[in-house]
């Protein structure tokens, strides 16, 4: 149970973060990877103890974790988010939230062709509910859209 609500905190932390991401714009002076930066650094530290807390502090730290931390800082971190922060201020807000079901889609099928990963009945039931999620939305998106004039119509 206590999984089940994680997952809603994440998921109306997620929706709060596209919006107000949405609604406060970044500023013309910031640079899209300063403000990206900026933002995983308070994340960060708002995490801080709530990680010692829970996993305690590292005793040691060897080149290998000094490693795994730059893959998560540089890739994982501030490109990863850098997109999506830049992807969430060029989107519509329902077109952005639909990007959040990518990652555990595209963890899955990674997963599965590059770790050797095997499927049971129950995760390829899952992985068809994530993409049947996707696909509907985006579907009535595109369809919405198609059947709407263009901005050149309108002004004929």
């Amino acid at each position: 149970m206590t999984g089940v609500g994680v997952a809603l905190l994440g998921a109306v932390s997620m929706a709060a973060g596209i919006v107000l991401s949405k609604r406060w714009q970044r500023p013309p002076d910031v640079s899209q990877l300063s403000l990206t930066g900026w933002q995983l650094i308070f994340g960060g530290l708002l995490l801080l103890p709530l990680a010692a807390w829970s996993e305690g502090i590292p005793t040691t730290l060897e080149p290998q974790h000094l490693l795994g931390y730059g893959y998560l800082i540089l890739p994982g971190g501030v490109l990863g988010y850098g997109l999506w922060f830049a992807g969430v201020q060029r989107l519509p807000a329902f077109s952005a939230s639909l990007l959040g079901m990518l990652s555990p889609l595209t963890a899955t099928v990674l997963g599965f062709l590059w770790m050797g990963e095997s499927f049971g009945s129950l995760q390829w039931l899952g992985t068809l509910c994530i993409a049947s999620a996707l696909t509907c939305p985006l579907w009535v998106s595109l369809k919405r859209r198609s059947t709407q004039p263009s901005r050149h119509e309108l002004t004929r």
